[in-house]
């Protein structure tokens, strides 16, 4: 349900500074600029010009602040219900416990005593077609920081992904690189890729490589573990708490 009213909210960021320039123009008649060529019509004054841009400036700044905590807020878990709270010395034990499962990621400590990272390589690839070469790559890191005040875990995600080929023509080497951070509420991706495969720099004999990445696969058990040891999970845009709450 807090997901329903974040998107909402992202509606009322566009529908609301729309709503009040038509009650403007209402009463103070249509208001256009730059004017359209052989426009007619009363232009703004500056003062008016002055009006809408301090309403613009102050609404974009406000909505700076704003938006990460709102989205944080939706994406929030609350610890489970008469679950007995742990201490953050016990619940990164817990944590760093997983790297004993057959999981596809790793927890490891972060740079700072509170902070762990979580990461998940599920994309690896180089392969061969047409006499060209191919590779991908693809990753993804959820960095923890663990609040005992409040006993809260802020979690902030990273995604980053790679493509490159080189050889043959018209264009002999390409590269494409795209990263993002934040929140992410929900991802399913799923990719084949043809071409004889290689490994260690040989080729073998497969022709195909497919990858699959579910987030909730990684965060599911993550936030399970989470509120089961008496802590709140709280996404956040940036760990900027003016920002990211």
């Amino acid at each position: 349900m807090r997901i329903v009213w974040f998107f909402g909210y992202m509606a009322a960021i566009i529908v609301i500074p729309a709503i009040i320039l038509a009650v403007v123009q209402f009463f103070v008649g249509p208001l256009q600029w730059p004017p359209p060529h052989g426009y007619t019509g009363r232009l703004p004054t500056a003062g008016e010009i002055t009006a809408i841009g301090i309403f613009t400036g102050a609404w974009v700044i406000a909505q700076f602040f704003i938006f990460g905590r709102v989205a944080s807020w939706a994406g929030a878990v609350p610890a489970t219900a008469g679950a007995s709270p742990v201490g953050a010395a016990e619940l990164t034990a817990r944590l760093i416990a997983l790297n004993a499962l057959r999981a596809p990621w790793t927890v490891s400590q972060g740079r700072r005593p509170n902070e762990l990272v979580i990461d998940w390589r599920y994309g690896d690839a180089t392969w061969l077609d047409h006499m060209r070469v191919h590779g991908l790559r693809r990753s993804y890191r959820l960095v923890l920081r663990l609040d005992e005040g409040p006993r809260r875990v802020r979690a902030m995600e990273h995604s980053a992904a790679l493509d490159w080929s080189a050889g043959g023509r018209p264009v002999a080497a390409s590269l494409r690189w795209t990263a993002s951070r934040g929140i992410k509420f929900f991802e399913f991706a799923h990719e084949r890729v043809f071409g004889v495969q290689i490994r260690n720099g040989m080729p073998t004999l497969d022709l195909s490589y497919a990858y699959t990445f579910n987030l909730q696969e990684l965060k599911g058990p993550i936030i399970a573990l989470v509120t089961a040891a008496g802590w709140e999970w709280r996404p956040v845009v940036t760990f900027f708490r003016p920002v990211g709450g």
